[in-house]
């Protein structure tokens, strides 16, 4: 079955010209996608030409500067968000342009790959008047600032703007200016060591800041607490989606949970590569219970590859924790690693059936309102490779699948194979294998016996994508690439 895109209403097309823009803006080594379309046919060319929106997202490199002319034509009276990748420090003209338009500015996103670049750009933006800026993004590559300090000057700082959204990646401004009051998104990610750690009354202030706050994402970002310190309590009443990278040997993991209080909390995502910072959430789990009462949707993503040592399934604490669940998202480079997560559930609705069919279902079921499971891993033959009887991340979805469904629960699974660690995975050391071995009990493999198999057809919805080089694989929270 094929679907013609031409058939789509002008509006429904520029909507889609509009979101392929901002999507791939971040994409400087080839035409922009705004021009790419415009060159698909007569028609999408006509819908493009016709929509100013479409060209007020302006992809500008150190290089050229004919193209950023162009789409500032067609973009009529819109507002501009620019896109400045500096390769290197002769962005002189690239400023000059910038600023000629600046007071039509509303986001402005900046890549640098060098320190130099990095700071010429911000010192020129200090004497630019910015009254519409609402977005700013600013990343500097790996080893920018080995150079010059990591902190900016403002931009702006005479007249700042009034930011809604601020996100620092690789470098850092002043947390406590007027550029960083009242945001409504804020985002910190490899901030230059002096900046990663700041004391609790400086992060509680940077937090307090923003009563509005909506989105919080935080990646190596922590205050340093002392050991024996009593602990403050952060509270953000709007907060609706919290974003956590722990990196490795970070000492107080379970501390972060206690510090920021979020009632209104609807997405939680943590992220790390640090196994005991996996093995020790259990002792977390009933504070963030308080903490976070309302969230409808769970984001882990499990980033390291060394094993949980002798622990193989999380405490069932983790499902009464959050009562509410939507969406589960699983990533894992490593099949035992969604195991340890999935498997005390997969024990938990075996005793849900036997109870159904002595018919009195009394018990507290496993987030009964869940619509829709993500497990993205590997799904590499060392499952199979096991001794018999070891179940596969396969089997385990497949037998949620059928028992939720026997239970008339809602359930869709969605497995992304990320095959670029298949090779990494396959010349696992045999003592990895063998330890994960130990999953396989004899409790284990009677229960999957006892439950049915999986039909030819089944009432619940699956789906299964490949994932091609996910980024996440570097530690990007981004999503990967998928058919």
């Amino acid at each position: 079955m094929t679907f013609d895109f031409y058939a789509l209403p002008e509006n429904i097309l520029a909507r889609i010209f509009l979101l392929g823009t901002r999507i791939t803006m971040r994409d400087t080594t080839g035409l922009p996608f705004a021009l790419l379309v415009s060159h698909v046919c007569a028609i999408w060319r006509r819908i493009a030409h016709i929509t100013p929106s479409v060209w007020r997202i302006i992809p500008i490199t150190d290089s050229n500067l004919m193209l950023p002319k162009l789409f500032m034509t067609w973009a009529g009276n819109e507002n501009f968000e620019f896109y400045l990748h500096a390769k290197n420090i002769r962005v002189k003209p690239v400023l000059d342009l910038i600023c000629q338009y600046s007071n039509r500015m509303d986001a402005l996103f900046v890549r640098a790959e060098s320190a130099q670049a990095l700071y010429l750009i911000f010192t020129r933006f200090r004497t630019m008047k910015v009254p519409l800026l609402r977005q700013l993004e600013v990343i500097a590559d790996h080893g920018a600032f080995s150079v010059v300090g990591g902190q900016l000057p403002d931009i702006s700082e005479n007249d700042p703007p009034n930011l809604q959204h601020l996100h620092l990646e690789g470098c850092s401004l002043d947390l406590q200016s007027p550029l960083a009051w009242g945001l409504t998104s804020l985002s910190l990610s490899r901030l230059p060591a002096s900046w990663s750690r700041p004391d609790f009354d400086q992060f509680a202030e940077m937090l307090l800041l923003s009563p509005n706050l909506k989105h919080l994402s935080l990646d190596g970002v922590f205050p340093e607490i002392m050991v024996g310190d009593p602990l403050g309590d952060v509270e953000l009443l709007s907060l609706e989606s919290l974003e956590l990278a722990i990196p490795p040997h970070y000492e107080y993991t379970n501390d972060l949970f206690d510090i920021i209080t979020a009632p209104n909390l609807r997405k939680l995502k943590f992220t790390s590569k640090w196994a005991p910072a996996w093995t020790g959430l259990d002792t977390a789990f009933p504070v963030m219970a308080a903490k976070y009462p309302a969230v409808r949707e769970l984001h882990f993503v499990v980033t390291c590859t060394e094993d949980f040592g002798e622990e193989n399934r999380i405490d069932p604490s983790f499902y009464r924790a959050f009562p509410e669940l939507r969406v589960f998202i699983l990533e894992a480079f490593y099949d035992p690693h969604a195991m340890y997560f999935l498997m005390p559930w997969v024990m938990t609705l075996t005793d849900d059936v036997e109870i159904l069919e002595h018919g009195n279902l009394s018990f507290d079921m496993i987030w009964p309102n869940l619509d829709l499971l993500v497990v993205r891993a590997a799904y590499d033959r060392i499952s199979h490779e096991l001794s018999e009887g070891q179940p596969s991340l396969c089997g385990i979805i497949d037998v949620l699948g059928v028992t939720r469904d026997s239970l008339a629960l809602p359930f869709s699974a969605q497995q992304d194979c990320i095959f670029e660690r298949l090779e990494v995975l396959h010349d696992a050391p045999a003592e990895r294998r063998e330890a994960n071995g130990n999953a396989n009990s004899s409790e284990t493999r009677d229960r999957l016996a006892a439950l049915p198999s999986l039909p030819s057809t089944s009432s619940f919805h699956t789906s299964t994508r490949v994932s091609l080089f996910p980024e996440f694989v570097q530690g990007s929270s981004r999503m990967p690439l998928a058919l």
